[in-house]
């Protein structure tokens, strides 16, 4: 067993959080409404809120699009939730309407409003996700604010700037940014090539930490009973292309071409959301297939609960937040396999062992899928089985979102009492930790 990281918990007066991060998906409607019901990123959801119950938490929120800012009608907004949270939103605003020029022109005053809701909060922790580390860097060199890195898993980008030197030639600020010493930098842990790329791209930080994310609930002891009707499969994501939607819904068209029967749940929204609907017209499996517009973080899991397939295709990783819901439902499970390439999902086949999930060969997506589907839906005593592993494994292997963010609650008060020590962590299951 890996042992338990312990360190300081004593909370101080005045302690307090300041939280810059990009407008997500998962929060248009609760700033559209100021009803707080988020459908996404759980990881800061949850730390909010968590936080918020003995500190004052200030989390600006950032619209890095058109249609982020139409959320607050172009608009800044002040939001004070009842958990405690107050959101402040800056909004980007259409000056020409040509997307790159508009970028440019809004970089820097946005980048200033930031900065300056950060300094003028005093001697606050700045969590900062990627989209702020530009923001982060001067806070910790020209303030000497307190500064925590939060990545949530490693992107294209990101991977280039470790691999490239025109990547790097081309972004000179965001390079030397990623190389300033911060107090503390957290990634997620969802397959993306988060031990290999994290490490190289914030070598600079010592106190670097890979941590898996929580889940909901954890897995029945028992198989719960399965509804009549034909087997149910399951795909939750943001429908954009590297979630691997539309590769999904091609091998449920063939599926239905073949004559077997099932149903089948999209649970999203994204830009690909009227692309994925006219498809489905056109495969003709509309009777078989629902697709259910986001769904908030309190009701999804009611979604695994009566799926009995639950299919992942994420390019980027697939030990997301989605997966690991899964896995804590125990579900039979089917993903993407490793690519060596971009060193994505290798963590993900070192913890997860092949005997308890389906693995998709990244060669020949929707081939093999369609193969691996028709397989299981053939023979339902080998989803029954992959189930039971799944139950056993995920016990295990996942750890709650109160023992997570309890985890990095301890990070976080460390950091602002004493400093952590000079030593680099990665997280690879629940119950503890695992030097390097």
């Amino acid at each position: 067993m890996f042992s338990r990281v312990r360190v300081v918990t004593k909370q101080h007066e005045g302690m307090s959080y300041v939280l810059l991060t990009r407008m997500f998906s998962g929060l248009y409607e609760t700033i559209r409404t100021g009803v707080w019901r988020p459908t996404g990123i759980p990881a800061i959801v949850h730390l909010a809120e968590h936080l918020a119950r003995s500190a004052p938490v200030h989390w600006c929120v950032v619209a890095k699009t058109v249609e982020e800012s139409a959320v607050v009608a172009h608009r800044p907004r002040v939001l004070h939730f009842p958990n405690g949270v107050t959101m402040f939103v800056i909004p980007r605003r259409p000056f020409t309407g040509i997307v790159r020029i508009d970028a440019m022109l809004h970089a820097v005053p946005v980048a200033l409003r930031s900065l300056a809701y950060a300094v003028r909060l005093g001697d606050a922790v700045c969590y900062c996700d990627r989209s702020h580390i530009v923001i982060a860097a001067f806070l910790k060199i020209i303030f000497r604010r307190s500064v925590v890195i939060r990545v949530l898993g490693m992107y294209p980008d990101q991977k280039a700037l470790v691999e490239s030197r025109w990547a790097r030639f081309r972004a000179p600020l965001t390079t030397f940014a990623y190389r300033v010493r911060y107090d503390l930098a957290i990634c997620s842990q969802d397959g993306s090539g988060s031990e290999y790329y994290f490490e190289r791209l914030l070598h600079a930080t010592p106190n670097r930490w890979v941590l898996v994310n929580g889940v909901g609930v954890r897995a029945p002891a028992r198989a719960l009973p399965r509804s009549s009707g034909p087997l149910r499969l399951l795909f939750v994501g943001t429908l954009t292309p590297t979630k691997g939607v539309m590769e999904f819904i091609e091998a449920l068209g063939q599926l239905r071409a073949r004559g077997h029967v099932f149903s089948a749940s999209i649970v999203g929204k994204g830009p690909l959301e009227a692309f994925v609907r006219e498809r489905v017209r056109m495969l003709a499996i509309n009777d078989v297939v629902e697709i259910v517009h986001g769904v908030p973080l309190d009701e999804i899991a009611a979604s695994y609960a009566r799926a009995d397939i639950y299919v992942s295709l994420n390019v980027l990783g697939n030990l997301s937040n989605t997966v690991l819901e899964a896995m804590a439902a125990g579900k039979c499970i089917v993903m993407l396999g490793p690519e060596p390439e971009t060193h994505t999902d290798e963590a993900t086949t070192r913890l997860v062992p092949d005997d308890v999930v389906v693995r998709i060969d990244r060669g020949r997506v929707v081939v093999h899928l369609v193969e691996e589907l028709q397989r299981l839906l053939d023979h339902p005593d080998r989803i029954r089985d992959y189930e039971e592993r799944m139950r056993l494994f995920s016990r295990q292997f996942l750890w709650s979102w109160q023992e997570r963010i309890g985890h990095e609650r301890q990070l976080l008060e460390h950091v602002k009492t004493r400093g952590l020590s000079n030593r680099v962590g990665a997280l690879t299951c629940s119950a503890g930790s695992e030097r390097r």
